[in-house]
């Protein structure tokens, strides 16, 4: 049983319980726009087409994005892309409530999607750089990002 419980503690760093707390806050940030996204678009004066289109550009963006995230993680520093995407992110959202039209809502949106991309990348080469390779099968299921190896 204390074997188990070390085993634990290995696991469950402080760095690895913050990677965890970054994904849960980009992905309850994400989701909670997701939702509005389109209406805004509407209010705005936007067509319903714009509105669909600039729902959909988020995931074009981040799908993009990954590549090139897992090149500039395998360049630069990881920590520091970490960082500079996940804050990208988060001011995408003010970008939101300053655009007075779809150009810049879209804008945005592409910005937003791009940096996305790129934060979870660079994510998921933290845990992997902070956890030992018997474990990543684990560390990244925790993550909810092993379907994308698996499945």
């Amino acid at each position: 049983m204390r074997k188990e419980q070390q085993y634990k503690a290995k696991l469950f760093t402080t760095g690895y319980l913050f990677l965890i707390l970054i994904s849960l806050t980009t992905a309850m940030s994400y989701s909670m726009i997701s939702t509005l996204i389109t209406n805004y678009a509407v209010k705005l004066g936007g067509t319903l087409a714009m509105a669909g289109t600039i729902a959909g550009i988020f995931s074009m963006a981040a799908l993009f994005s990954r590549p090139v995230g897992g090149l500039i993680c395998d360049t630069l520093n990881k920590k520091k892309i970490c960082i500079i995407a996940t804050v990208v992110f988060c001011f995408s959202f003010l970008g939101y409530a300053f655009s007075a039209n779809m150009a810049v809502m879209l804008f945005f949106r592409i910005i937003q999607g791009f940096s996305f991309g790129i934060s979870g990348t660079a994510n998921m080469a933290l845990v992997a750089r902070l956890s030992q390779k018997k474990d990543w099968e684990k560390v990244l299921d925790i993550l909810g990002w092993d379907r994308w190896f698996h499945r």
